[in-house]
C-alpha cells in the first residue's frame, strides 16, 4: 500500500510539471515529465485527463503525428469518456486520413458533451469535405453556441446548397 501511495505521490508531483511545462510550450519537457508521472497507478491527473492526453498534444505540436496518435490511444483507453480525448484522437485520425474512425470519435465526442463545440464543428468540416451539406447542416443546427467558424461554415454551406 506505501509503495502504491508513493508512486501517485510521484505520479502528481511530475503532473504539476506537465502544467508548467505545457503552458510554457516546452513541449519535449512535457513528453519527459508525462513518462515519469505515469505509473501503473497514475495515469489520470486530478481533473480526470489521461497523462498520455497531454504527451500526445506535445508530440501534435511538435508535428510527431505517429506519436501523438498512440498517446491518444492509450489515453481513449483510461478515459474513453472525456470529450478532449476523444477530440483529438479523432483529428489524428484526420491527419492519417482515417475519416471513418474520426467521425466515429467526433460523434461520440458530441454526444457525450453536447455543448463542446469543437467535436461538432469539426464533425461539419469532414460533412463540407464530403460535399454531404444535409449531415453538415445538421450538425451546425445542433451547435450550443455561436462562433465565427460557425457563420464562416454556414456560408459555405448555404453557397452551397443554392447553386
Amino acid at each position: 500500500m506505501f509503495y502504491i501511495g508513493f508512486l501517485r505521490q510521484i505520479g502528481e508531483y511530475y503532473t504539476r510539471k506537465i502544467y508548467l511545462t505545457k503552458n510554457l510550450k516546452l513541449n519535449s519537457e512535457v513528453i519527459k515529465f508525462c513518462s515519469k508521472a505515469e505509473s501503473f497507478f497514475y495515469t489520470i491527473d486530478p481533473t480526470s485527463i489521461p497523462i498520455k492526453w497531454y504527451s500526445g498534444n506535445s508530440y501534435v505540436l511538435m508535428g510527431d503525428y505517429v506519436n501523438a496518435q498512440k498517446d491518444f490511444i492509450k489515453a481513449y483507453h483510461y478515459n474513453p469518456y472525456n470529450k478532449n480525448v476523444l477530440n483529438d484522437l479523432a483529428s489524428c485520425y484526420v491527419i492519417t486520413n482515417r475519416l471513418d474512425l474520426a467521425k466515429k470519435y467526433y460523434s461520440q465526442a458530441a454526444i457525450i458533451s453536447p455543448r463542446f463545440d469543437e467535436s461538432i464543428l469539426n464533425l461539419t468540416v469532414l460533412y463540407i469535405n464530403e460535399q454531404n451539406y444535409i449531415k453538415a447542416q445538421e450538425s451546425l443546427n445542433s451547435l450550443k453556441h455561436n462562433s465565427d467558424r460557425r457563420d464562416n461554415y454556414q456560408k459555405l454551406i448555404d453557397g452551397k446548397i443554392k447553386k
